[in-house]
């Protein structure tokens, strides 16, 4: 049982700590006390079946006990040591991932989280090819750290802008009966001449080729196809 009250646990962290993708003055988070299998529960007692597994990352359940005696078993023995250091528990979960992956990928690199990967993505593209531009969907979310908020479509990245250099968007590939003109001219900033080409794209040739192909054909003609990224 909680010693706060859901009101007290709700207001403390309020006045003291930053909620992302929140507007702070706004925003009233649900004060949870407890969590097991596929629900969580409140300070007050209320059940909530949990569909996204919170930030789709507690796949394998809430207080899984497997987990829990493998997480105090590694703390008992050896909760943190340098990304420099090679450790037992290192050695094996790479080799089984190797393992799992398709082709002849063999190696991984650790990160904190999805954001924290897409950043080193980044970085590893950029070094193997070098090349500086990134295609990013507009529809689409990447995380929010610097590069990853540049790349998400999500319009709250609009107050992060002008972002990281290179990144452009582009719209899904959808059939011309999906491509609204209204979702066109929402894009941010985009040039009227170049949304009245698009809207022309969208609509159509009569030949089957779909929107995503005349896009990049457009595309191309405007001197951003493939050729001009390398």
């Amino acid at each position: 049982m909680s010693e706060l009250t859901a009101d007290e646990i709700v207001d403390l962290c309020l006045r003291h700590t930053l909620y992302d993708w929140q507007q702070q003055g706004s925003t009233r988070p649900i004060a949870v006390a407890s969590a097991r299998g596929c629900e969580f529960f409140t300070v007050d007692g209320k059940r909530y079946l949990d569909f996204n597994s919170q930030l789709m990352g507690v796949n394998i359940g809430h207080a899984d006990p497997r987990v829990a005696v493998a997480i105090a078993e590694q703390a008992r023995v050896l909760p943190y040591i340098s990304p420099f250091m090679a450790t037992e528990v290192r050695a094996e979960l790479g080799a089984k991932l190797a393992e799992l992956m398709p082709g002849d990928l063999d190696k991984v690199f650790f990160t904190l989280g999805g954001a924290e990967a897409n950043e080193n993505a980044i970085r590893i593209a950029k070094a193997t090819t070098g090349r500086q531009k990134i295609l990013a969907r507009y529809r689409s979310y990447h995380g929010a750290t610097y590069a990853t908020i540049t790349l998400t479509g999500d319009p709250r990245r609009w107050a992060n802008e002008p972002g990281m250099p290179g990144v452009v968007h582009v719209l899904d590939g959808y059939e011309a009966r999906f491509l609204s003109p209204l979702k066109i001219e929402m894009l941010p900033g985009i040039d009227p001449a170049l949304a009245a080409r698009l809207r022309a794209a969208g609509a159509g040739r009569g030949d089957g080729t779909s929107v995503a192909d005349r896009i990049d054909d457009l595309l191309r003609e405007t001197g951003f196809g493939e050729d001009a990224w390398s």
